[in-house]
């Protein structure tokens, strides 16, 4: 998954759709995400995680319009290795 990847730096490159958004949890610790179906208090949207964890680690970041994504994806990486 995108999340754990972009986590540990291996996302050179991240493409996530205009106002798109994943509801889950990420621990680090275990390495696990796990997805929700609708925001909870103790939940996050894990587009906006994997974006500042690739940003933070040196990847690039491309918003694109739905339309352009690969179906039915929110968000596609290019990994380092």
């Amino acid at each position: 998954m995108i999340v754990p990847a972009a986590h540990h730096g291996r996302v050179e490159v991240l493409f996530t759709a205009r106002n798109a958004q994943q509801w889950g949890t990420y621990d680090p610790a275990a390495d696990r995400v796990q997805l929700l179906q609708e925001p909870q208090p103790d939940g996050q949207d894990l587009l906006d995680l994997a974006v500042v964890q690739a940003l933070t680690r040196g990847a690039a970041v491309h918003v694109v319009e739905p339309p352009r994504m690969p179906e039915p994806a929110t968000a596609a990486a290019i990994f380092r290795y």
